[in-house]
Parts: C-alpha cells; sequence; structure tokens
C-alpha cells in the first residue's frame, strides 16, 4: 500500500513532510517528533445524479434520494471526525467568501424520502473510484442510508481512468450517481463549467436561469451585486435535485517537528 509506505518513511525520518488521510494519524499523535496540521484546500466533495439515466428523469425522485442521506454520517465514515472535515450545503466552498449556506439542503428525512421516490426504482448503481478510501467509505454510507427507504445501491468501483471516462460522458446511462470531488478555487465564476450550459457543464445541467446567474455574476463588476446573484445560483443549482454536496474536507498534513514556517506559509 503506498499509503502505509508514505507513512513508515516519515516515521523513519526519511521524508519530512506528508499529505494523508485521518485514518493513518494515529502513529503520529500525541508524539512530540512530529507535527499535525489540517487546513482546507477548498475542495467539495459530493454525490450528482446523471440526468441521463432512466431511473433519474423524475426530479421529485431525485430529491427524495436527497431526503434518504445524512451528510454528517457520509462524512464521518470518510474523515473520521469533525476535525477533519466541514459540513457545506453549495457548490462553492465553505471558505469563498461567495458561499451561500441559505439554500434547499436536503437535511435528512426517513419518511418524506419514502414518500417521494414512492413508485420509483428500486435498484440503483452508484459509480466511484474505488481505490480511494474516503469514497469507498462513503459508498458504503450511502448504501447504507438508501437500504432504509427500500432502494438497493450496487457498487461500483472502478479505477480512476474508467472512472473519468464515464463520470463525463455526456451520453453516458451506465450509473445512476457518481461520487467525486473537486477543487476549483474560490471565485464562483469557475464553477460554471459544472453547471453552465455555455460552459463545460460538465454535470450535465440543462436550466437556462442558472445559466442567467452565471452569466450575471461573469459581467457584473460590483462585488456586493456579484454575491447576490451567484447566491441565487446557488439556490438554483441545489433546487435541481441533481447534485449533493457533502461539504469539504480538509488536507492533513504531518511534519517532523524540526520542520517551521508552517503557520507563516498560510496553507491553503
Amino acid at each position: 500500500d503506498n499509503a502505509d509506505t508514505a507513512v513508515l518513511a516519515l516515521q523513519n525520518k526519511e521524508v519530512d513532510a506528508l499529505v494523508t488521510l485521518p485514518s493513518k494519524l494515529d502513529v503520529f499523535k500525541d508524539n512530540e517528533d512530529f507535527n499535525i496540521t489540517n487546513y482546507s484546500e477548498g475542495r467539495v466533495a459530493y454525490m450528482r445524479l446523471n440526468p441521463n439515466s432512466e431511473n433519474m428523469k423524475d426530479q421529485n425522485f431525485r430529491k427524495g434520494i436527497f431526503y434518504a442521506l445524512n451528510r454528517e454520517e457520509i462524512m464521518t465514515a470518510a474523515y473520521s471526525s469533525a476535525d477533519f472535515y466541514q459540513l457545506g450545503y453549495s457548490f462553492l466552498p465553505t471558505i469563498s467568501s461567495y458561499y451561500n449556506a441559505e439554500v434547499e439542503k436536503y437535511d435528512q428525512d426517513i419518511e418524506k424520502a419514502k414518500e417521494m421516490i414512492s413508485g420509483g426504482p428500486s435498484t440503483l448503481k452508484l459509480c466511484y473510484v474505488g481505490e480511494d478510501a474516503a469514497q469507498e467509505k462513503q459508498a458504503l454510507t450511502i448504501q447504507a442510508e438508501l437500504k432504509q427507504v427500500g432502494i438497493t445501491v450496487e457498487l461500483a468501483g472502478m479505477e480512476q481512468a474508467a472512472y473519468m471516462k464515464s463520470a463525463y460522458d455526456k451520453e453516458s446511462k451506465e450509473y445512476d450517481m457518481y461520487l467525486g470531488g473537486y477543487v476549483m478555487g474560490i471565485d464562483p465564476d469557475s464553477f460554471a463549467a459544472m453547471f453552465d450550459t455555455n460552459s463545460d457543464n460538465m454535470f450535465n445541467f440543462n436550466n437556462p436561469e442558472i445559466d442567467k446567474k452565471f452569466a450575471e455574476g461573469k459581467a457584473e463588476l460590483d462585488p456586493e451585486k456579484r454575491i447576490a446573484i451567484y447566491a441565487e445560483a446557488q439556490k438554483l443549482v441545489a433546487e435541481e435535485g441533481i447534485f449533493y454536496p457533502f461539504g469539504t474536507n480538509l488536507r492533513t498534513l504531518v511534519t517532523l517537528s524540526n520542520v517551521d514556517g508552517i503557520e507563516d506559509a498560510g496553507l491553503v
């Protein structure tokens, strides 16, 4: 395992620093030879639904799936504790000054979920990167949560290259749901690539109102007006019932105790 080899190298002081997962930290905790620093790189972890899938044509059904989920469970499964993540409800990372939490959050409501998915498909396929330990744990948690509302989730963990080929094939109907994560900076204009049909529209959205908001935001120079425009864009994306953000996972840097300047570096 490459991750275990890297941990051993730091333990043996063959390297000075290592970015690793919370699950690998036990050997470094309470050890004066090492320092642990958690920081945000503005990554947004998410699950999205495939609009091409015949199972996902009904918006009500899509939203019912979201009401079956529990963000905190999903993120805790992946990153062990809230020390290593911040829950988020928007396509923007929480560190963005444009981040708007006043959107539809789809807080878990099992009875509401059962009602909304009633009559819909009972088996769905979830695609993710199999060698990503965090995504594997997220997938298993989502599988268990959807089982509570009567949906069987078939897990399709695959290699990175195969995942990328499927996830960004705009015609593919093979999978109903995808796990993912991205780092796109903090300015909201960058995120048009995911949701705007006039940009790359990587997530296959088709909402003229969302397109309009990204166009307005890009053209607007007044900071306060831009904030208001992108606040609306975040609401519209949430209301589509296609994109379900989990939040921002923190990166964990372990360094030898004699490595200084970490705080001055301002990790991002």
